[in-house]
């Protein structure tokens, strides 16, 4: 049982590890998105208050989404408007 841990361990980390794309529109917009200036509040907000952290981490979740969505339309990657909006979480 041991081994087939380690195995799938192993197997987990070398799929994480896989060549990331560094250019195109999806690596710009994962870059957008750490950069943008809702999720950098929310980061700075989290990290001001680390106990309260667990309070930010939906809002943050969510003001990343909607970036990527903003990003990979700018790219062209999905159509304008229409589409389901993402569930803004309550909390």
């Amino acid at each position: 049982m041991t081994s087939f841990l380690g195995l799938a361990a192993a197997l987990a980390l070398a799929a994480c590890a896989g060549d990331a794309p560094t250019s195109g529109p999806a690596s710009v917009c994962d870059r957008e998105v750490e950069s943008d200036p809702n999720v950098e509040a929310l980061r700075v907000r989290a990290l001001a208050n680390p106990q309260a952290a667990f309070l930010v981490q939906h809002d943050l979740e969510y003001a990343r989404k909607q970036a990527m969505t903003a990003c990979l339309r700018r790219h062209g990657l999905l159509p304008p408007g229409g589409g389901v909006e993402a569930v803004r979480p309550q909390g």
